[in-house]
C-alpha cells in the first residue's frame, strides 16, 4: 500500500515540477519489484532510474526495453 502511494505522489509530482520526483519515483518501483522477484532493490532503482527498465504502473511492474 505504501509503494502505491509513494508512487501516485511521484507521478503527480513528475507531472507538475518535471523530473524532480524521478529518484522518489524510481525508487518506488524498484521497493514494489524486489519484493515481487527478489532482485536487488538498488540494482532495480538504478536501473529504473537510469532508463534501463521502465515502470509500468498498469500492471505493477518494471520491465526491460526490447
Amino acid at each position: 500500500m505504501h509503494e502505491i502511494r509513494a508512487l501516485v505522489y511521484a507521478m503527480r509530482v513528475q507531472q507538475e515540477r518535471g523530473s524532480i520526483a524521478r529518484g522518489v519515483y524510481a525508487w518506488a518501483a524498484a521497493e514494489s519489484r524486489s519484493k515481487t522477484t527478489g532482485m536487488d532493490l538498488l540494482d532495480v532503482y538504478h536501473d529504473v532510474a537510469e532508463g534501463r527498465m521502465w515502470w509500468l504502473p498498469e500492471q505493477g511492474q518494471v520491465s526491460r526495453p526490447k
